[in-house]
């Protein structure tokens, strides 16, 4: 995990130029990828098959190891979409451009007309700074019953109109395509819309800030958000800020030393 940490503070500011700083992320992203999967085997000490740990972090109250790798996936896709756009902004030829970040991202040849299209984009300068409100701030959700709200917040704090927050969201799936379906799903029964692979702590993050944005009353239990969506997606809220509050707390976190426990405020939460 420190290797990949630094990889991506590597490719972020050590390189001068636009093109040396997307290979070395890429080239990191695409030999230490799934680590949180890998992560999770470690801790079952089963190195095939289906991880408990891994299960466990994608559905209930996981390892704090595991939201680490977690985190760290993510935090190595949001480094690879800021040098994609910073290398198609700074360089003129269109096919060629392209030509090297579908090479460098491993992705078919039959993805150059859809990187060419993304070039062509008018606010892109703007994804990377859309990306990190949506995935630090917002937790990388969307409540279906306030998405227009969700959609003109983010907006409003990147200085982008709604079309551009809409086709930014869907950028991972030209960068990163899933072999089914798309980086943002639906979890069962909730009305609200989640990115893959961010961790319950991150997620937290969001269901505190959505507290504060919709000016949440302040009831003990599910009613605390279900005066804004239903009861079902309450749970999920509740369950994902409560984990983000443990997971801060130093007395009810296994691993003190972790840094993403000690980059989170646990005095911004409340447990439920």
């Amino acid at each position: 995990m420190k290797l990949q940490k630094l990889l991506v503070e590597d490719g972020l500011f050590a390189h001068p130029d636009a093109f040396s700083r997307l290979e070395s992320l890429t080239d990191g992203y695409q030999n230490h990828s799934k680590l949180a999967r890998r992560t999770a085997h470690l801790l079952d000490s089963s190195p095939e098959g289906s991880s408990q740990n891994f299960t466990d972090a994608m559905y209930g109250n996981g390892h704090p190891l595991v939201y680490a790798a977690m985190f760290l996936d993510c935090r190595a896709r949001l480094a690879t979409l800021t040098a994609v756009v910073d290398f198609l902004l700074t360089e003129d030829d269109a096919t060629s451009t392209s030509q090297e970040i579908t090479r460098l991202l491993g992705l078919p040849s039959s993805m150059n007309s859809a990187i060419v299209k993304l070039r062509a984009r008018s606010q892109l300068h703007l994804y990377p700074i859309i990306w990190q409100r949506f995935v630090y701030e917002l937790g990388g959700m969307i409540l279906d019953d306030l998405e227009s709200e969700e959609m003109a917040h983010l907006a409003t704090a990147c200085g982008a109109n709604i079309g551009t927050i809409k086709e930014a969201l869907g950028v991972w799936d030209i960068l990163f395509p899933l072999q089914g379906g798309s980086w943002l799903t639906r979890i069962g029964g909730e009305r609200i819309q989640v990115l893959k692979m961010v961790p319950a702590p991150i997620q937290g993050l969001g269901a505190l800030r959505r507290q504060r944005m919709h000016e949440a009353p302040k009831p003990d239990g599910l009613a605390y958000f279900s005066s804004f969506t239903d009861v079902a997606t309450a749970t999920f809220l509740k369950r994902v800020n409560n984990i983000a509050y443990h997971l801060c707390n130093e007395d009810d976190c296994p691993d003190h030393h972790l840094s993403v426990a000690k980059e989170l405020d646990a005095k911004a939460f409340e447990p439920f």
